[in-house]
């Protein structure tokens, strides 16, 4: 079992145990004690091999701070996982979305592509789960993962416990899912974005 981590960091509730998939940080300790549920393809895989698609929401509600924090964030993790064994591709969504980057280990495209975001129209968090998963199944990599960083305020598609259990669908068909929040106020957070 995966424990619970604090803050605004937090994943997608589990619908019966409410256990939360974490990011990175806590996920290193938690897989010691769990069993990897993410070997579609591995036959020709690596095992050290990992495909990440990063999520970006650049919906209107991120304009300023919020996506600033969100680039920030996305450059740092782009550099570090470029010198890991994993292969990285950028979606970004708001009312619809869109695959900016293929899977790649070149960070110089991943930065400039994640430079050129910015903030406009709704948030429709499913369609940026969609192609994320669809550009996890062009990889033969071991591990499949999606990291998804939002304000957690979908207006578009799915919403609530539907979105929930569109994302424990993919989780089972073998993509982990971590999320990583970024808010103008823990203070003021929404019910949905309380599931981030």
């Amino acid at each position: 079992m995966i424990p619970a981590r604090q803050k605004i960091c937090l994943g997608w509730k589990q619908k019966e145990n409410s256990n939360l998939l974490t990011t990175t940080e806590s996920r290193n300790n938690a897989n010691k004690n769990t069993s990897d549920t993410s070997s579609i393809n591995s036959t020709t895989a690596d095992s050290n091999e990992r495909s990440i698609a990063l999520v970006l929401d650049t919906s209107s509600s991120m304009e300023g701070t919020p996506l600033d924090e969100t680039k920030k964030a996305a450059q740092n993790f782009v550099n570090v996982v470029g010198q890991k064994q994993a292969k990285t591709g950028i979606v970004q969504y708001n009312l619809d979305s869109e695959i900016v980057s293929g899977l790649t280990q070149n960070t110089s495209e991943l930065s400039s592509d994640i430079d050129q975001l910015y903030a406009q129209g709704s948030t429709n968090m499913e369609a940026g789960l969609q192609d994320a998963y669809d550009l996890l199944q062009n990889s033969n990599s071991k591990k499949k993962m999606i990291v998804l960083m939002s304000d957690g305020e979908p207006n578009q598609g799915k919403q609530g416990d539907e979105l929930i259990e569109y994302a424990n669908e993919l989780k089972k068909a073998g993509v982990q899912i971590y999320t990583l929040g970024f808010f103008e106020s823990l203070a003021d957070k929404s019910e949905q974005q309380n599931l981030l």
